[in-house]
């Protein structure tokens, strides 16, 4: 008797809840047409309450799984560093003050063929 009461409680909870989509559903496509111009041609009356609700829940698991994904890039924290990778990063950091170091060496045999020649003026 009890089992039978909760199927009844649980079917009419489904109904109502389809039925609630189904409002919604007429109210969205009634917005879509006179807002946007947009017609559908969808039928909420004749789509089945097992596909809207079907629907409602696909729709609301694809919502959780972009909030989750969301969240995980977000959140996500850079891997450590492995003894390999160490090797690697101090080749970067030597390499990049050598970069920095040739434009000064330029600019000091700039100097000194000016101060070696006084006349010459650069044209740039």
């Amino acid at each position: 008797l009890a089992a039978r009461q909760w199927k009844d409680a649980a079917s009419q909870q489904v109904k109502l809840l389809a039925r609630r989509l189904n409002e919604e559903l007429s109210k969205g496509l009634g917005w879509l047409r006179s807002e946007l111009g947009v017609d559908l041609g969808l039928k909420p009356e004749l789509i089945p309450p097992w596909a809207i609700v079907l629907a409602a829940c696909a729709g609301l698991l694809l919502m959780v799984a972009l909030w989750a994904s969301v969240c995980r890039a977000v959140f996500k924290k850079r891997p450590a560093v492995r003894p390999a990778d160490e090797g690697a990063g101090i080749k970067q950091s030597v390499s990049k003050p050598v970069k920095s170091d040739e434009p000064k060496k330029k600019k000091k045999k700039a100097e000194k063929a000016r101060q070696q020649n006084p006349h010459c003026q650069p044209c740039c």
